[in-house]
């Protein structure tokens, strides 16, 4: 009886051991899913941020060349306007 009870005892410890083998594995297999997906999270995170980023610097970049436009375009009629009114040299140097 106690050489079955001790086989019986070994045997429950080598079974308790693979189910604790198994479980340990199932849990690394899932932190590694749970971290791969916050992986990916993160990029597409960086991907979305960058985007705006580029759509933000490119809405910028055109609303300074619409103000450079406008710019040049005030300065065009105001060349335009003194050659048609003819200002006196000495007039010109003044303004």
């Amino acid at each position: 009886m106690p050489d079955t009870l001790l086989l019986n005892s070994k045997k429950s410890t080598v079974e308790i051991a693979d189910q604790y083998a198994v479980a340990a594995e199932e849990t690394r297999r899932e932190q590694q899913k749970w971290q791969e997906q916050l992986e990916r999270m993160r990029i597409a995170e960086d991907a979305k941020l960058r985007e705006e980023s580029f759509s933000k610097g490119t809405e910028a970049l055109e609303s300074l060349i619409a103000d450079w436009g406008r710019a040049r375009a005030t300065e065009s009629f105001f060349d335009e306007l003194e050659q048609q009114v003819d200002f006196p040299q000495s007039m010109t140097e003044t303004i």
